[in-house]
């Protein structure tokens, strides 16, 4: 887990096999900070600790790889947007990024539930009339 930005930027190059000469640290520091008005912006929290909350750092981290791919040009980023991050990645080699970019995105705030529901409704009555096979 990334403790800063410094670290995060490390993981990210880690990942992506991008140094220096494919994107320098200039450029690097302004997608983490993109990346962090982004995902401030999509989840209407200006307040967010990413690197207090595991799930709000993991989003910081593959979403800043996947706009590393984008600025880079592995990723085409036409219609690219965080709130339609709807791009086909299936049987792409992307799609590990999308796929852990979005189980964390979810998860950040609460997100949306995971699993199973339970139904909380207890005036439900049940009837069996099967009449059909009834013996007359």
């Amino acid at each position: 887990m990334a403790t800063d930005d410094t670290s995060l930027k490390a993981e990210v190059r880690a990942i992506t096999d991008y140094d220096a000469l494919i994107l320098d640290d200039t450029g690097l520091q302004e997608l983490v900070s993109l990346t962090k008005r982004e995902i401030q912006s999509s989840k209407n929290n200006e307040d967010i600790d990413f690197y207090a909350d595991l799930q709000a750092e993991r989003t910081l981290f593959w979403l800043t790889c996947l706009f590393a791919k984008i600025k880079t040009g592995e990723i085409d980023g036409g219609s690219f947007s965080i709130s339609e991050l709807d791009v086909d990645s299936s049987g792409s080699n992307n799609s590990f990024y999308f796929d852990n970019f979005w189980r964390n995105y979810h998860s950040l705030g609460g997100g949306r539930p995971r699993g199973h529901l339970k139904g909380q409704r207890s005036n439900r009555t049940y009837e069996y009339d099967n009449s059909a096979t009834d013996p007359e």
